[in-house]
């Protein structure tokens, strides 16, 4: 009898090999010149700086360390905030507590103009305003005072009543002074509301 012949082997298709990755190329890099900063022991000159304007005017060295001038603005004496029983001492001035005080944001209108007083007649500004600061200090006395910051040259102060009112932006509003944009906005508004109501010098300009 013939031998049984063996089963034939199952085919199986061959995986082609994974691609070889590429080597990576090897360059050689020079070495890079460097600088040393020499350790400082002082005996080099150091060297003349001169200060210049933006209009090209040298500044002098003095004025150049000079402290700025809202360091300046407060006297030693004088401190940022009090309060206590005060009086008008002019338009735009009082006296509280020994401190002469100097109300913040407002200038004197012109001598040219004039202001209505409170019995209906007409005189300086100045004097109209000091007569309104008397007569709202007459109710209650007592103000609070404080030094807003950054100012230059003379200090002035906020200062407001017993009820919370700004005596500065009081005399603004009645037309009695006018508000001092150097050293702030903050009153413009209400100069702005005086102008249009002809209050105080506004109904004479």
């Amino acid at each position: 009898a013939a031998a049984p012949q063996p089963a034939p082997a199952e085919i199986t298709a061959a995986e082609p090999p994974a691609p070889r990755a590429p080597d990576l190329p090897v360059r050689e890099i020079a070495a890079r010149p460097y600088n040393v900063v020499p350790e400082d022991d002082g005996s080099a000159p150091v060297p003349h700086i001169t200060l210049e304007t933006q209009a090209g005017k040298p500044i002098e060295r003095s004025a150049a360390l000079a402290p700025p001038a809202a360091a300046l603005a407060r006297p030693p004496h004088m401190p940022s905030a009090f309060g206590g029983a005060a009086r008008a001492t002019g338009g735009f001035s009082l006296a509280v507590e020994g401190h002469a005080v100097q109300l913040f944001g407002v200038r004197q209108p012109e001598s040219r103009d004039r202001c209505a007083a409170r019995d209906g007649s007409i005189q300086q500004c100045s004097e109209a305003a000091r007569a309104a600061l008397a007569a709202r200090l007459a109710g209650s006395a007592k103000v609070n005072c404080h030094m807003p910051l950054g100012q230059s040259g003379d200090p002035t102060f906020v200062c407001r009543d017993s009820s919370g009112a700004d005596l500065g932006e009081l005399l603004v509003a009645q037309g009695l002074a006018l508000a001092d944009t150097a050293k702030s906005y903050n009153y413009l508004g209400v100069e702005g509301i005086a102008r249009s109501s002809q209050r105080g010098l506004w109904h004479y300009r």
